[in-house]
């Protein structure tokens, strides 16, 4: 493993080598564990914040800046990242967590990593450097580099810098919770709620068909709003607020993939909960549904994945492996594989990054010239 403290060094490293995986805080074990063939790249001494404008609510950070700290720095300017990153405890890279795309709770009402990523810079597989976006919060123009890396897995290129839009920090947060019966009137409720004016910050429904609502705002008005709640649902209840605080934090830690667990994500819609609950019949899946219902946080055994794998494909659902085994973290249904082979012949044409897919192999074609031209470099 390398340890890389500057963009000039990472270049010298990539074409000194056959293959090349950056690894940040290695918190997500089957994204960023050793392959075979595979140079490491340790991104932790690229570190820092570039430039903070707080009444710009932007900043950008090095990619091996620990999500912690950036946490640290936006909270004493009363600011916060609204999608909830993950594993930041643990020691998650701001790199990492764009590269793994990876969101927490929070996306359910302010929209995932993707909708705060203002640009990025990268370092491609021919060692040249690529900027892509601006560092501005309205920004249209152009080829959208930067939500193209958003759970790249790093093979797409190196992520070096970061820019994102950062939000007020509410001042006041209540979290609510009502059990349901069946997993078929738990979603029901979820999606009687998303379609509400209750304007929920977070809504989770947990392996005991818990559902959990967080509101946020001014401490004034949390009350009516929860009382809007309570009127709508039977059973409801106000969480006591050190309780509820250890409730999401356990959340942000994944905490339903350790013990030496396979953790899985799958995006899904709430439509899709009840059909894809009874597809993991039998695999002893410990399942989070999350983000209103639009992810799947499934708790299992390694040597469960190929199962898990065929009954994703059969129902054209993706998932990625974020704990567990190195090795290729994608399963399901494989994309659109023609649109990979056209980005990485311009972007990696030698191959030298992780494949994006089982079926994907090293490009022969000419570069599309649509994606090499909006590809500025430097």
């Amino acid at each position: 493993m390398t340890p890389i403290s500057c963009v000039e060094e990472l270049q010298e490293l990539l074409l000194s080598v056959d293959r090349l995986l950056p690894r940040g805080g290695g918190t997500k074990t089957a994204l960023s564990g050793n392959l075979p063939g595979f140079e490491i790249a340790d991104l932790r001494p690229l570190a820092g914040i570039v430039e903070h404008e707080p009444s710009e609510f932007t900043v950008t950070v090095k990619a091996g800046t620990p999500v912690e700290l950036l946490e640290e720095i936006l909270e004493h300017e009363n600011q916060y990242l609204p999608f909830d990153p993950v594993l930041v405890r643990q020691g998650a890279t701001i790199g990492g967590t764009v590269s793994s795309g990876l969101s927490g709770s929070g996306r359910l009402r302010y929209g995932g990593i993707r909708d705060f990523i203002l640009a990025v810079q990268m370092v491609d597989g021919n060692a040249r450097v690529i900027r892509g976006g601006q560092r501005v919060v309205k920004n249209a123009a152009g080829f959208d580099l930067p939500k193209l890396l958003v759970g790249s897995l790093g093979g797409l290129g190196i992520l070096t810098e970061v820019t994102l839009k950062v939000f007020p920090l509410p001042p006041a947060s209540w979290t609510l919770r009502v059990p349901f019966e069946s997993l078929e009137e738990a979603v029901r409720a979820m999606v009687e709620l998303r379609g509400g004016m209750h304007e929920m910050d977070a809504l989770e429904l947990d392996s005991q068909r818990v559902l959990w609502m967080r509101i946020r705002g001014v401490e004034d008005g949390l009350e009516a709003r929860a009382d809007r709640l309570r009127a709508q649902l039977d059973n409801c209840e106000t969480v006591a607020a050190d309780e509820a605080a250890a409730w999401w934090s356990q959340r942000r830690k994944l905490g339903e993939g350790r013990g030496g667990a396979t953790l899985v994500k799958v995006p899904t819609t709430p439509a899709r909960i009840v059909a894809l609950d009874r597809a993991l019949e039998g695999l002893g899946a410990s399942r989070h549904y999350g983000a209103g219902g639009q992810q799947a946080w499934l708790s299992l055994q390694g040597d469960e994945l190929e199962r898990l794998d065929r009954r994703l494909r059969g129902m054209s659902l993706r998932a990625v492996v974020v704990l567990g085994e190195p090795g290729s973290p994608l399963l399901g249904h494989a994309g659109d594989a023609e649109f990979l082979r056209r980005i990485c012949a311009v972007l990696d044409p030698k191959a030298r990054f992780r494949p994006l897919g089982p079926a994907f192999e090293p490009p022969s074609e000419t570069p599309n010239e649509e994606v090499a031209s909006a590809c500025s470099t430097r």
